[in-house]
Formats: structure tokens, C-alpha cells, sequence
């Protein structure tokens, strides 16, 4: 496959288009000027986020990720050339990305990228051991693909914005180091692969942040980015899991944060890999970057 250009675009089909790591990368390759964009929502979404992604140029169809055939229907009327396919954190996500890999294959889609999870080779999270079963079925399944696999999103902090804009307080169930990394830079990371993906043809990349932090790294650099004390406040296990939930949370999504925490308590992801700098040639965003870039939302100090 060419590479994509103004002159040669390629289409290209993302699933889970509504969520936050799908906006970004909807909207980042239709920045990009060399793709053509079909954003799937699962039916019934919301119009805000669909809207959303219409502004920007995306293309965007309903698809029921339950049904195989549906997935297939849609694929061959809009004929993209690749698929992104990302999780949706909940229980049934290991069907559904079967279910898309199976309709990619079916309907002839020649690329298909893959995002995965950070641990996804060691079994280390509820995450990992359902995606080092998908990762084995997509190289089962398709010819040609690319797996990027990231490490906790730091917009999951957002989460926790009551608590930093109302008490002051980040809390968390562990302190000890990962490297969060913004969905903005896995989706940049994401589009600079699907610009040529030949080149990138049957690699896995591990995208992160730029440096592990633990709890109370990350409270100072809330602290630099919103121009106020933050507080790191370690709680349990099952606290953090109640807090998730009060926060409109899914169980299953929660499990899944829970279960990423105790990986990092138990130091399987304490890893930074220097991946997203080599696709994109520049390094991802620091927390403190990401708590700026989030401001508004955490409560940052308006300079007088």
C-alpha cells in the first residue's frame, strides 16, 4: 500500500469514533489533510458527540459492533482501506473486537491497526489478558496490521477533577511510578503509522508518557499546571473502585482501572518507552502539560 497523500488519500474506518481516544483520532487524521474518514458510534449515540465529529470532517455511521454482519454491511458500502479498531473498556469488548476483526477480513479492508493495552504481552490486567488474546487473533485473522499499545490515558485523571478542583485533593489507590500518556499523542503516534503503514507492517509499539510519576509526582505537577496546592491522597482499593462508581462510572470500566493499579503497585508498569518520540519525532505531553492542557476543567488559577 502507497503511502497517503493529498493526492493519493486513504479512507480510513474507526471504530468506537465517540469515545475520547476516537475524537482524537478522527480529528487528528482529517487534520492530517491525506485521509478520508468514516467514524463508527454504536446506535443511539449521543448527537453532541456525533456533531462533534461531523465539524471536523468525519464521515460518521452507526455500527452494532454485536453483530458481525452489520460490521460488514457498513465496511463494504463505505470501502475504506484501513480500520482502526479500539476497545471499549467494558465487559464484552473481546467479542466486539473479534467481531470487527472478523469484518475486516470479510470485506477485504487491507490494513487494520489495533489499539491495544500496555501490559497486553504479560497478562498483568484484566486489560492485558483480554488483549494478548485479541493481538493473537488479528495476526491469525488479517495479512497486514500494526498494534499500539498504550499505557493508562491521562485524561483518566479527569475522573478525579472534583476532588482537584473542589478539595485540592488527586487520590488515587496507588503511589508508586507509571507513565500515563495522552490520548492526543496515541492518536498522533496512530496517525503518523496509518500515513504509511507499510512501513509499520507486523510491529507492536508501546506508546507512554515521557516519564513515570507516582502519586504524589503527579500532585506536584498538578499543582505547577493549575497555579495551586494539590494533595496526593492514597486511598484503598475498593475506595477508589466506590469513588469510580459515584462518578457515573460502569462497573466493568472500574474493574479495569483497578486492576491496572494493583499492576502498578506490584511494578509491572513502571516502563517508559521511547516509541512515541520515534513515530512522531517529537516526546508526548508531560503531566504537567496535560493538567494545563485540561484546565478549565480542573480549576486552573486565572492569572489576575
Amino acid at each position: 500500500m502507497q503511502a497517503a497523500t493529498e493526492q493519493n488519500k486513504h479512507k480510513v474506518f474507526v471504530t468506537g469514533a465517540s469515545g475520547k481516544l476516537g475524537q482524537a483520532l478522527c480529528q487528528d487524521l482529517m487534520k492530517s489533510g491525506v485521509f478520508e474518514v468514516v467514524g463508527s458510534v454504536p446506535p443511539q449515540e449521543v448527537k453532541e458527540k456525533c456533531s462533534k465529529l461531523e465539524q471536523c470532517g468525519c464521515k460518521v455511521c452507526e455500527c452494532d459492533a454485536a453483530k458481525t454482519e452489520s460490521v460488514v454491511k457498513v465496511l463494504r458500502e463505505t470501502k475504506p482501506m484501513q480500520m482502526a479498531i479500539i476497545g471499549t473498556a467494558e465487559s464484552h469488548q473481546a467479542e466486539h473486537l473479534k467481531s470487527y476483526i472478523d469484518a475486516a477480513k470479510e470485506a477485504g479492508v487491507e490494513y487494520v491497526l489495533l489499539f491495544s493495552s500496555a501490559g497486553a504481552d504479560k497478562d498483568v490486567t484484566i486489560w492485558g489478558k483480554q488483549f494478548h488474546e485479541i493481538e493473537d487473533y488479528l495476526k491469525r485473522s488479517v495479512k497486514n496490521w500494526t498494534i499500539v499499545r498504550s499505557m493508562f490515558h491521562a485524561e483518566n485523571f479527569l475522573l478525579y477533577a472534583k476532588e482537584i478542583k473542589e478539595h485540592n485533593t488527586l487520590t488515587m489507590p496507588t503511589n508508586d511510578y507509571f507513565a500515563p500518556v495522552s490520548v492526543l499523542d496515541v492518536a498522533c503516534a496512530a496517525t503518523h503509522i496509518l500515513k504509511d503503514c507499510q512501513k509499520h507492517h507486523g510491529k507492536t509499539y508501546d506508546i507512554t508518557g515521557v516519564k513515570a510519576k507516582h502519586g504524589t509526582g503527579f500532585a506536584k505537577a498538578a499543582s505547577k499546571a493549575l497555579g495551586r496546592k494539590i494533595e496526593f491522597k492514597k486511598i484503598s482499593m475498593e475506595d477508589a473502585h466506590k469513588l469510580l462508581i459515584e462518578h457515573g462510572m460502569k462497573h466493568d470500566k472500574a474493574d479495569f482501572l483497578i486492576s491496572f493499579y494493583k499492576a502498578v503497585d506490584e511494578n509491572k508498569l513502571n516502563f517508559v518507552s521511547p516509541d512515541c518520540r520515534t513515530l512522531t519525532g517529537t516526546d508526548p505531553m508531560s503531566m504537567r502539560q496535560v493538567f494545563e492542557h485540561y484546565g478549565d476543567i480542573l480549576g486552573k488559577k486565572k492569572e489576575e
